[in-house]
C-alpha cells in the first residue's frame, strides 16, 4: 500500500476518535482509562515478535505516558464541552507549541512563514470559538481544555521524541508502553472522581471502536507511512483528522458552523498547514502525531 494512502487511512481512523468519545455517555477521564487499557492490550499482541530489549531505560516512556494522560484528560473535555470538530481542531494547535518548544530548547529554526502561521491561527480561533451560535453552559471551559490540549500534546510529542531515542523500543512496542502508562496514570484519577464503572451494552462497541480504530490502527498506519511523505504532503493529508471531526460533529451532533466559524475553521487549518511546514529542520515526531 503506497505510503500515502495509509498516511491517509491513519488519519481518517483517527479523526472519528471525538465521534466515538461524544457517542460514549461516560466521564471522560474514564473514556480515557479504558482507550488506553484497551490499546495497550491490542499493541502489546501486535508487537509481540518485534526485536526487543531485555531492559530499556524507561524515563521517557513514564514521562511520555502521563503527558498523554493529562492530554487525554483535557481533550476528551473538550470534545465533550466544546463539540468534536472545534475540540479537535484546537487540539491540533499543537504544531505551533511543538515549534516553539523546539525553538527554546532544541535550537531549531523557524521559518518567516511559520510566524505568519500563528497570526493566522489566532485570528481563526478567534473567528472559530468567538462567535458560536448557541454556547453550551460549559462551552467556555471546553474552549479553554481544548486550548490545553495544544500545549499538552506538544510536551507529550517532545517526551516521545526523546523515549523514542532512549528506549531503542521498536515504535509498536514503545506505543503501547506508554498506552499502559497512560492508563495507570488515569486510574487513579477515575477512582478519586469516584467515576470508575465498567461499560455497558453499546458502550462497549464504542470504547472498543475508540481504542481499536484510532489508537491502535490509526496509529500503527501512521507511524509505518509518516517518515517516507513528504514533510508538506503529510502536513496536507494529516489535516484530514480534524476535517473528518468537523464534518462528522455537524452530521452526527448538530454540530454545524455558522459562517464565521466555517471560516475560522478555514483560516485554522491553513495556519496549522503553514505551522507544520514552517520549520527550517523537522523535529523528528513519534509515530502518533496526529492522535487522538
Amino acid at each position: 500500500m503506497p505510503s500515502t494512502l495509509k498516511l491517509f487511512l491513519g488519519a481518517l481512523c483517527i479523526g472519528f476518535a471525538p465521534v466515538f468519545v461524544k457517542l460514549l455517555e461516560m466521564p471522560p477521564t474514564v473514556i480515557g482509562f479504558y482507550r488506553c487499557l484497551f490499546a495497550a492490550a491490542g499493541l502489546f499482541f501486535l508487537s509481540a515478535k518485534q526485536p526487543n530489549k531485555h531492559s530499556p531505560k524507561r524515563r521517557w516512556i513514564l514521562a511520555a505516558g502521563a503527558a498523554f494522560a493529562i492530554d487525554l484528560y483535557v481533550w476528551h473535555r473538550s470534545v465533550v464541552y466544546a463539540g468534536a470538530g472545534l475540540g479537535t481542531i484546537l487540539g491540533n494547535t499543537q504544531v505551533f507549541y511543538t515549534s516553539l518548544f523546539g525553538l527554546l530548547f532544541l535550537g531549531e529554526k523557524l521559518k518567516l512563514r511559520f510566524w505568519f502561521a500563528v497570526i493566522l491561527a489566532f485570528a481563526g480561533i478567534y473567528l472559530l470559538v468567538g462567535f458560536h451560535r448557541t454556547p453550551s453552559e460549559h462551552y467556555w471551559a471546553g474552549v479553554g481544555f481544548g486550548v490545553s490540549t495544544g500545549i499538552v500534546y506538544a510536551l507529550y510529542i517532545l517526551c516521545m521524541r526523546q523515549a523514542e531515542g532512549e528506549s531503542g523500543l521498536p515504535s509498536g512496542r514503545l506505543l503501547a508502553e506508554v498506552s499502559l502508562v497512560c492508563a495507570l496514570v488515569l486510574l487513579p484519577v477515575c477512582l478519586a472522581e469516584h467515576s470508575l464503572r465498567l461499560p455497558t451494552g453499546n458502550e462497549w462497541i464504542w470504547i472498543l471502536a475508540l481504542a481499536g480504530v484510532a489508537q491502535i490502527t490509526g496509529w500503527w498506519l501512521i507511524s509505518g507511512s509518516l517518515r517516507a511523505v513528504p514533510v508538506s504532503q503529510a502536513g496536507l493529508i494529516l489535516l484530514t483528522q480534524p476535517a473528518v471531526a468537523t464534518l462528522m460533529g455537524a452530521l452526527l451532533f448538530g454540530e454545524a458552523l455558522g459562517l464565521a466559524q466555517a471560516s475560522g475553521a478555514v483560516l485554522t487549518f491553513g495556519a496549522i498547514y503553514l505551522g507544520a511546514t514552517g520549520r527550517d529542520r523537522q523535529i523528528k515526531l513519534p509515530p502518533q502525531t496526529a492522535d487522538k
